[in-house]
Order: C-alpha cells, then structure tokens, then sequence
C-alpha cells in the first residue's frame, strides 16, 4: 500500500517543488465563483451543483494527466528489467485512474442526458485515445482531423445516432464496451513496454521533450522534431534570422529572435492558414453539416486549434527568456540596442504586439472559416465570443524577468489550456442552466479581465531592474 501512496504522491510533491499548485486554486476559484452566482443571484441550485462540478472535473484532468506521465516515467527501461513488481503495480494504479475519471465525468455529464452506461463506456473510449497521445504525438490533431473527415463522409457514412437506433442501446455498449477493453489492453501494451530497443529509444524522446519544454528549447533541437509544422516553423525563423545576420541588423531588430522559434510570424500563422485550408476542402466537398452534435464540437475546436499558437508561445517563452540569457548579454553589446529600462518598454511591446497578432491572426481564422462553411448566427456568436477569453493569456508573459529563473512544470502548461477553457465552460453553464446571458457578455468580460492583467503585470514589468539578461539575479 505504501509503494501505490509514493506513487500517487509523486505528481504532488513534484508541482509542489516548484510552486504551481495556485493552477488547481485558481481553477477551482473559478468553478467557485460561478457555482455562487448561479446559487445566490440567479437562484439556481442544480446549475450552481453542475458548475462546481465542472471546475472539479477540469482539475481532476490535469492531476489525472500528470500522474499517467509520472507513471510512465516510473516504468523507466532499467526499472522494467531490474523491478518485476514494479510494471503490475503501474498498470493497476493507471486502470484505477481511467476508472475513477470516467466514473466522475460520466456521473457529471448523466445529468444532462440520462443515458450513464453509454456515456460512461463512451468516456472510457475517449480517454484511452487521449491516454495514446502520449506514444503517438500524431493523435493530437485526431480531434480536429475526425471532424473534417466527418464533414466530408457525411454522407457516405450513417451517423452515430442511426446506428445506435438499428442495434439498440444495450448492443452499443456492449460493443463499445469490448472496444474499450481491447483498446486499454493495447494502450497499456504501448505506455509500458518491458525494456528492449524501441522502450529505450521512446523513454529517451520523452526524456529530450521534457528537457526541451523545461528549457524553453525548440523541439528541433533536441532532436525530436518530426512534424511538418514544426520544420516549417524553424525553417521560417532560422531563414529569417540568418537573412537579418547577413544585413548585420541592430540589436533592436535582433531582440525578437531571443524569444525562441515559437515567437516567430510564421509559427503563429500556419496553423490558422491550415484550418482555412480544411474549410476549405470542407466545402468543396459537400458542405458544413449543420447539427447540434457538430455545433458542440466544431466551436471549441475551431476556437482551441487557432488559439494553439498563442498557448504555445506563452509555454515555452518564460523558459525560453531564461535559457538565452547568455545570447541576451551579448546582445546588449550589438549597437543600437535599447538600453536600462528602455529595453524593458521596448519588449514589453513587442511581446504585447506580437500575442496580440497571433490571437487577431487566429480570430480572423475563426472568422473567415465560418463563413466558409456558412455556419448559423449561433456558432458565430459562440466562436467569437470565446476568442477573447484568451486575452487572458498575454498579460502572463509580462514580469520581472531579472530575477532567477524559475523551472517550467507542467502544471502551468496544461494550466495555460485549461484557463481559456474554464472560463468558456463556466460561462456556457451558466448561460444553459441558469441565466440566458448574450455570448458576447463573455467576450466583454474577458477582455475586461486581460486587460486588467494586463494592465497590472506591465506596470510590473515596468518598475523591475532592466530585463537582460535575465535571470541574473539570485
């Protein structure tokens, strides 16, 4: 029993280390929040119980998600050849986790369809795809590639709710039942292997991917990148920065290649052009297939995907401002760079104009492709509503850069998700169960709130020693 409590304590004492427990608080605040107004203002217990819930689902993910990463870190190439015992007890504690999750958001979300077996067995599925994003990287854009396949097969294939109405709802969960446990039997197979070649190559990847989301290094330099959008997005930054070189630019026109791949233009504008590229090809092909279950899966989607380089950029740039700071000292040496708090204005306006560029660029891709798929009034107000929510975002990677560096954990990251989304989720609870708020009262209240963050962590920034390099200060 002790070595299944070290286990489960392991993710604990690790974001304790680094100080980024105040990401659950902050999302269970949320959920508090939300929960009271919808109790005392609005009068509405069920929808008030509903959006706790949710705030706690939605910090149960993120624990969820790093204690399978502690699991398979545990399950090392050595540990699984020297300690026998050790991969049964990985695999109980990571069936444990699977079931206790689907059981709590299955339970949520039963209150809204009275359907639990079959929610249940349909949640169990979904988190064993997302258990297998951790093998298979490619899986990540499974979400947004099955919509699109959807939209353009949709009438070549029956939908689900045909098929479950010819088989009946007890066949449908005895099938997806038997796919769930083939799949866990697989998914187990895959995240803890026995040793041997390919265990030691997959364990060593993680190891650089952990290495360079810490350091604030590109994945291409660690050796891991293998996919077409991060090689366009370093072939984009290296070529910029070596045409800049050759013209011997100032230190001012070099300061943003401190910043790492991820600021660049092109990074923040692939994806966006990529999603416009399947509406397009949606269209073509047969057009948007307007349903209700489309509506709940098309707006996060289309509104996570474009925002993607935004959260991207605020991961890996408070590690990144840290691992240059050697680059950033020569840089102050470059003629006509800024100096003294000088320099801190300057990036603080570039790190504001260029978060708020890609959140405009993804915007605008939310935009152009609704109305390339011609979707209702509805989906607009939704999509653009929730945009704003991710205003939130450019007022964290304002601060005092000159203190020592603090290590990037991945509490924050999935936090950096999770925010947006929280924010989003609450108000759409609120708006369905307890009040018929207009979406674009979210949109004003996000950017009320960025504003105000923002607002407060530059006059922050403002007032600290001069930004490079960074980090010097112990």
């Amino acid at each position: 029993m002790n070595s299944y409590k070290q286990m489960l304590l392991q993710p604990l004492h690790e974001q304790r280390n680094v100080s980024s427990l105040w990401v659950t608080w902050l999302v269970l605040g949320l959920g508090t929040v939300g929960g009271l107004v919808s109790w005392l203002v609005m009068n509405k217990h069920d929808a008030a119980l509903f959006i706790a819930g949710i705030a706690v689902v939605m910090s149960a993910l993120m624990w969820c998600g790093l204690l399978l990463k502690s699991l398979i870190f545990q399950n090392s190439p050595i540990n699984a050849r020297l300690l026998p015992g050790l991969r049964p007890r990985l695999i109980k504690l990571t069936v444990a986790t699977w079931l206790a999750f689907s059981l709590l958001l299955s339970g949520l979300l039963s209150i809204i369809k009275d359907r639990g077996d079959l929610i249940f067995v349909l949640v169990v599925l979904a988190i064993l795809c997302a258990s297998l994003m951790v093998r298979y990287t490619w899986m990540r854009f499974l979400p947004i590639v099955w919509i699109i396949s959807n939209q353009m097969l949709s009438s070549l294939t029956p939908s689900f709710a045909s098929i479950a109405a010819t088989l009946g709802e007890t066949r449908c969960i005895l099938i997806i039942g038997g796919l769930d446990i083939v799949l866990a039997a697989f998914t187990l197979h895959v995240l803890y292997p026995q040793g041997g070649e390919r265990h030691w190559a997959w364990h060593e990847q993680m190891k650089r991917i952990g290495t360079a989301l810490r350091s604030g290094a590109s994945c291409s330099d660690m050796g891991v990148s293998n996919t077409m959008i991060s090689k366009a997005s370093n072939f984009g930054y290296f070529s910029s920065l070596e045409r800049d070189c050759r013209k011997r630019a100032s230190g001012k026109q070099l300061l943003p290649y401190v910043l790492g791949v991820s600021s660049h233009w092109v990074t923040m504008l692939i994806i966006p052009c990529l999603l416009i590229l399947a509406a397009i090809l949606v269209n073509l092909w047969g057009g948007f297939k307007k349903s209700e279950a489309m509506h709940v899966l098309v707006s996060p989607m289309l509104v996570f995907y474009t925002m993607l380089p935004v959260m991207i950029f605020v991961n890996s740039f408070s590690a990144t401002i840290y691992r240059l700071s050697t680059e950033q000292a020569l840089l102050r040496l470059t003629p006509a760079i800024p100096q003294n708090r000088q320099l801190n204005l300057t990036l603080g306006k570039f790190l504001l104009a260029r978060m708020l560029a890609a959140w405009g660029a993804g915007t605008a891709c939310i935009a152009i492709s609704l109305l390339i798929l011609d979707a209702d009034s509805e989906l607009f107000n939704f999509a653009l509503s929730a945009a704003p929510a991710f205003l939130l975002l450019p007022g964290l990677v304002l601060g005092d850069f000159s203190k020592s560096a603090t290590p990037v954990n991945s509490l924050f990251s999935v936090g950096v998700m999770m925010l947006p989304a929280t924010v989003v989720c609450i108000f759409f609870l609120i708006r369905q169960l307890a009040y018929p708020l207009p979406w674009s009262v979210l949109g004003g209240l996000s950017t009320i709130a960025a504003a105000l963050l923002a607002y407060t962590r530059w006059n922050r920034m403002m007032r600290a020693p001069v930004t490079f390099p960074a980090g010097r200060i112990s």
